[in-house]
Formats: C-alpha cells, sequence, structure tokens
C-alpha cells in the first residue's frame, strides 16, 4: 500500500477520517482488521482480508440498494492479479477464492486499470477465449476514447480473467504449453500464471 502521501492529505484535509490497517504504520483514526465494519457514504463496508499482494491487505464490500460494491485494491484486476509482495502465492490464491464467492453481478473495483495488458496476457494463455478477444477490443477502444474499463461484473472476470479460471482445461493446457507443473490443481495453475504474467 502506498502510504507515503497520507500525512500530507491529513495536513490538507483535517477532517479526514483515516482508516487503516496497523501493519500500515499510520496513524489512523480507525484500526481495521477482517469483519471490521466501516462507514462509507453512509452506508456499511464490511473489511475482508484478501491477502497475497500485500501480507495485511483489505477489500471493502459494500451493499448499495441490493446491489454489491468491491473495492478490491490490487488484489484483483480486470482479467489479472497483483503482485506478490509481501504476501504469499497461497494467501492470493486464497483471496481470489474468497472474492469468487461474491456474487455474479458484485461490481469490482480495482485500484489500477491494466485490463488491456492483462487480457493480451490471458490470450497467450487462452488465444480461443472469444469473451477475451472481445473484452480486448472494447478495452483498447475506451482507452483511445479515455474511457475507463472499470468497474466490471464478477461474471464478466470469470469469463475474461484467467486468475479466476486454474480449472479451465483451456487454461491448463495453456499454461502447460508453456511451463511445467507439478499437477492440475487450481493453486498449481494459478501459481504458474502469476510467474508467466512477472515476465510477459
Amino acid at each position: 500500500m502506498t502510504i507515503s502521501a497520507v500525512a500530507e492529505l491529513q495536513e490538507s484535509y483535517p477532517m479526514t477520517h483515516l482508516v487503516a490497517h496497523t501493519e500500515h504504520n499510520v496513524d489512523e483514526d480507525q484500526t481495521i482488521k477482517d469483519g471490521s465494519t466501516v462507514s462509507a457514504w453512509g452506508c456499511a463496508a464490511q473489511v475482508w482480508d484478501v491477502s497475497g499482494h500485500t501480507a495485511s491487505h483489505v477489500a471493502y464490500i459494500l451493499d448499495i440498494d441490493g446491489q454489491k460494491h468491491c473495492f478490491c485494491g490490487d488484489t484483483l484486476f480486470s482479467a489479472g492479479c497483483g503482485r506478490v509482495f509481501t504476501g504469499t502465492i497461497e494467501q492470493l490464491h486464497n483471496s481470489f477464492k474468497r472474492l469468487n464467492g461474491l456474487p455474479a453481478e458484485t461490481l469490482l473495483y480495482p485500484a489500477h486499470e491494466y485490463t488491456a495488458s492483462n487480457l493480451r496476457f490471458g490470450l497467450s494463455i487462452e488465444p480461443t477465449n472469444d469473451a477475451m478477444q472481445q473484452a480486448l477490443i472494447q478495452a483498447e477502444e475506451k482507452t483511445t476514447q479515455s474511457i475507463p474499463t472499470l468497474p466490471v461484473t464478477l461474471e464478466h472476470e470469470r469469463a475474461i480473467n484467467v486468475f479466476l479460471r486454474t480449472q479451465e482445461p483451456s487454461v491448463i493446457a495453456g499454461v502447460k504449453s508453456k511451463t511445467t507443473i507439478d499437477d492440475d490443481k487450481s493453486l498449481a495453475v494459478f501459481a504458474a500464471l502469476r510467474e508467466l504474467k512477472n515476465s510477459f
């Protein structure tokens, strides 16, 4: 998590309510952990541990008028996932499983937009995935027009994000065509995908 500007933001906006995990080493007004609740935009947001990218990464889940909204930080990107820094690949894999348990219509708000690049990587693994091909065309068009590709639904991600598709035969075959894996279990495929993305 980038926290270098927090003090400056607090100085400029003294009424800011700072919410943070204890490991972030900032002077927070509210300390959070998995299961905490915070108030945001007049709504209660659940805090979920989605470690992996970092050891203490969190997501915020809001329910607004029956629609779930997930601010997933650097754990899940559209068509991709974050690098492993201070967390572990096992944690990241488990976090993906947890996020994948949300309702299909959940809107996901990743912290960065690497959509087109992630889709190009996904197509290097699963080149005949029509949904991915169409998503890449749309992402490139939106980028050209300076229109964001986010948020996206979890349903959309299930079709175009190889990190959510680790048990699909086409993804397993694509990984095996590029590297050796010990078995076809989801974690092994997920870890291999992350390694391949690191050098893509």
